[in-house]
């Protein structure tokens, strides 16, 4: 047999809130003396054990279904559960009286659905949840005086209702947020932004919190002076952030970093920038789970400080470094933190920063790092290259500063140290790409000379031919024993000669063939490119080549030569167009103030500016 009529569960009501009711409307007794009646103990309803609510069910004729909705259970000894979420005890404010004073005063509405007794919230019970959704005010929380006020039967555990209507103004306004939001539908089956809800909920809200108060109070304020309306700040700003999973956080990590940086000494490390969060996380002696927090800070501190392997890092041990600070490349590899700074700097492995600004922490790539380490050990001064390359100094040079061979770091600024020096593993590379295009023989062909000799012979510098070897635009290249260096690649001259008259030609026409064309002295083109138009530009256009000692020549594209016949034209054509003498032209022209574009005898040939006559 039921009780009626039927007292129903309001919406997001607690177990030991509706008990307290039907002990209050069916029998008008206290629920302490109640559950004696019907042999159900206070610690069943507050577990919501299954024998309570099949107790419960069985007396109301309410489902038990419905009845587990609003349970709150025990799983083990550290462990709640609600509506399939499982959550550490913390996350309950069981040692804390929980309520909103204006919803309690609502509830003496006998016309209401409570019917005028009050009506405790599940959305109370959960520390996240600081502000009331109705009122928009903070939910009041004070410590539980003793044991039994676990059993949270608001007409017992709160205040009078005298007492209430002066606790509304201490209850000060506050909106819920985001994170509030998102725990109480999750709590009710929705889901959320995915990196929040692949982990238990409690491990998501406090993970929001403790970002959140870093962000806005400062990576080392201090937790125990935060009041509830701090804690719900952070909670949102903290969600803010997560909401958008690692990127979100990253990026969060990155403002907490810069923030710390201008105050705390870089040199401190990880602790001094991620102060509480980072200790938090260290310092976990409890062991609880923290959640994928701990993996997301540990692997942005392994990301942008100088942890080294062994170091114990969140209860893992780092086994890989991923960064080198000045410093301690220094310490690693015996180089000078003054030449790390210049060499880091110019390799761009350092960036923003000037090399006389960089301090011992700034930190690089530790793979890129050690890299330029072993190249700066494993490097030879640029004096040496010739005995190492089997060449001569002036050659080395010429390869040096074209970049053939690279120096460890380039500056204009920069002109003696050890960061001048090529490292051997350029120099062996160099050697093996000069080769590639070669083929080995015992006995050279009669013709085929090194590049040294063909240099001398060709009148081409020996770093033009070595370009054309690397290039591939020679084909007959023979290779004599490695051990000879550079003089083991053999060209044939003949073939160097025709790559010269190739590229000559595919630049354009020679001074000598624009001569040719225009009937005028060798050095006419020349006097044409020096001297300008009206309009500032040269009355003929050239094109500069230099080669590699930096010897200037010009060549001159055929469509500008015929731009330049169409503006311009010389007497004697201009005679033979009007059908008379060229002396009869040149009159004519004098007479009507028509002079020539330079002097005749520059040119051996008179031009004029089609556009004057």
């Amino acid at each position: 047999m039921h009780l009626v009529p039927v007292l129903p569960l309001m919406p997001h009501e607690t177990l030991v809130s509706w008990t307290a009711r039907i002990a209050r409307y069916h029998a008008n007794m206290s629920s302490h003396y109640f559950l004696s009646l019907i042999q159900l103990s206070r610690q069943d309803v507050v577990d919501g054990t299954e024998y309570g609510v099949t107790r419960l069910a069985d007396l109301t004729g309410v489902p038990e279904a419905r009845i587990e909705k609003c349970c709150i259970r025990r799983e083990g000894d550290r462990n709640l559960s609600h509506r399939g979420e499982c959550f550490s005890s913390l996350f309950m404010c069981r040692t804390q009286v929980s309520y909103c004073p204006q919803c309690l005063l609502e509830d003496r509405d006998t016309e209401g659905a409570s019917l005028g007794m009050r009506v405790g919230r599940l959305s109370w019970m959960f520390r996240t949840v600081r502000a009331c959704h109705r009122h928009g005010c903070e939910v009041l929380r004070r410590p539980r005086e003793n044991f039994s006020e676990q059993f949270q039967d608001m007409e017992i555990v709160a205040p009078e209702d005298w007492a209430l209507k002066q606790q509304v103004p201490a209850a000060g306004a506050m909106m819920h947020s985001e994170l509030q939001e998102y725990v109480e539908r999750r709590l009710a089956g929705a889901s959320g932004p995915m990196w929040l809800d692949e982990q238990p909920i409690d491990q998501a809200a406090k993970a929001c919190e403790m970002l959140g108060a870093c962000m806005e109070y400062g990576a080392h304020c201090d937790l125990d002076r935060l009041v509830p309306a701090d804690w719900h700040c952070a909670g949102a700003v903290g969600f803010e952030a997560t909401s958008q999973g690692v990127k979100g956080i990253r990026a969060a990590l990155d403002q907490i970093q810069r923030k710390s940086a201008g105050k705390y000494a870089r040199g401190g490390g990880p602790q001094a920038i991620f102060g509480r969060l980072y200790q938090w996380l260290q310092f976990n002696k409890g062991g609880q789970d923290r959640g994928p927090i701990r993996h997301v800070l540990r692997e942005h501190i392994l990301d942008a400080f100088p942890i080294g392997p062994g170091t114990r890092l969140f209860g893992e041990c780092v086994t890989q470094r991923r960064r080198h600070s000045v410093s301690s490349l220094s310490r690693e590899s015996g180089l000078h933190p003054k030449t790390l700074s210049r060499a880091l700097v110019r390799s761009g492995l350092i960036q923003e920063q000037e090399e006389q600004d960089v301090d011992p922490w700034s930190t690089a790539d530790a793979r890129q790092a050690g890299i330029l380490v072993q190249k700066i050990k494993h490097s030879i001064p640029v004096k040496q290259v010739p005995k190492y390359l089997n060449c001569n100094r002036r050659q080395a040079e010429l390869l040096v500063r074209e970049g053939i061979l690279p120096q460890l770091v380039t500056s204009e600024r920069f002109h003696g140290g050890v960061l001048t020096n090529v490292a051997i593993e350029d120099i062996e590379a160099f050697l093996s790409k000069f080769r590639r295009h070669g083929r080995e023989v015992s006995a050279p062909d009669q013709q085929m000379i090194d590049v040294i000799t063909a240099s001398e012979l060709v009148r081409v510098p020996v770093v033009d031919i070595v370009r054309m070897v690397l290039d591939g635009q020679l084909s007959n290249i023979e290779l004599l024993d490695l051990e000879n260096g550079f003089r083991s690649v053999l060209v044939d001259p003949s073939e160097v000669r025709s790559a010269v008259d190739r590229a000559d030609e595919q630049s354009g026409l020679s001074a000598r063939e624009v001569a040719n064309e225009l009937e005028i002295f060798s050095s006419g083109p020349s006097q044409l490119r020096k001297n300008l138009d009206r309009d500032g530009q040269p009355f003929l256009k050239a094109v500069e080549i230099r080669n590699s000692k930096g010897k200037a020549k010009h060549r001159y594209a055929p469509a500008e030569v015929e731009r330049f016949k169409k503006r311009y034209v010389k007497l004697g054509d201009l005679a033979n167009e009007r059908g008379i003498s060229a002396k009869a032209m040149s009159k004519r022209l004098r007479e009507n103030g028509v002079s020539t574009i330079v002097p005749r005898n520059l040119l051996n040939a008179a031009f004029y500016r089609r556009a004057d006559l």
